[in-house]
């Protein structure tokens, strides 16, 4: 009888091990070292998969890496300001979460050469009601369209509704031309 329930216990057992997580988390928190606040919107990267993951931290300074699979990774932190901080050897195990946590040294910003940018032509010109695109062969070549209609509808101010290209906003229902008082449209 013992023999039995000790089986029957296994059994039942059995699918909890199947069910059980194939990933991991990693979660920390952000804070700045000498003052201790959180850093909201510091970057959070996880390299050592295929492709690097990253995060920003939430306004607690709070950020979660989840799905990570089970390995030894290295966390990169930066924040503008702020000297980049490196985690390596991070171990992550299915089911559990690696607490990182990262207290951010304050640098001065490294200073350079300032690049002046001078503007050919004014941001707006007052005197030129329209403006001009040209897009190359090569341009339309690797575009995902088919045919004159849907290349249009991607230029700016442009908008395709319900197959009729409507330009700079205007709509066949928006505007009523009134000519001594009676509607003139031409539909």
């Amino acid at each position: 009888m013992h023999r039995h329930l000790i089986s029957i216990y296994l059994i039942l057992l059995l699918p909890v091990g199947v069910f059980g997580g194939t990933t991991g988390k990693i979660s920390g928190v952000v804070t700045d070292k000498d003052s201790l606040h959180t850093l909201s919107g510091a970057n959070v990267v996880l390299q050592g998969l295929p492709s690097a993951v990253g995060i920003a931290t939430d306004e607690e300074g709070r950020y979660v890496l989840l799905n990570v699979p089970p390995g030894i990774y290295q966390i990169t932190c930066s924040f503008i300001g702020y000297q980049t901080q490196v985690v390596k050897n991070i171990q992550v195990r299915s089911d559990l979460t690696s607490e990182i946590d990262f207290s951010m040294i304050r640098e001065a910003l490294k200073t350079g050469t300032v690049f002046e940018v001078v503007a050919d032509q004014p941001l707006i010109q007052m005197d030129q009601t329209a403006s001009v695109r040209s897009v190359s062969r090569d341009e339309i070549a690797a575009l995902p369209v088919r045919g004159m209609a849907d290349l249009t509808a991607l230029q700016a101010g442009v908008t395709d509704q319900d197959g009729y290209l409507y330009i700079r906003g205007g709509r066949l229902e928006e505007v009523d031309y009134l000519v001594d008082g009676v509607s003139q449209r031409d539909l």
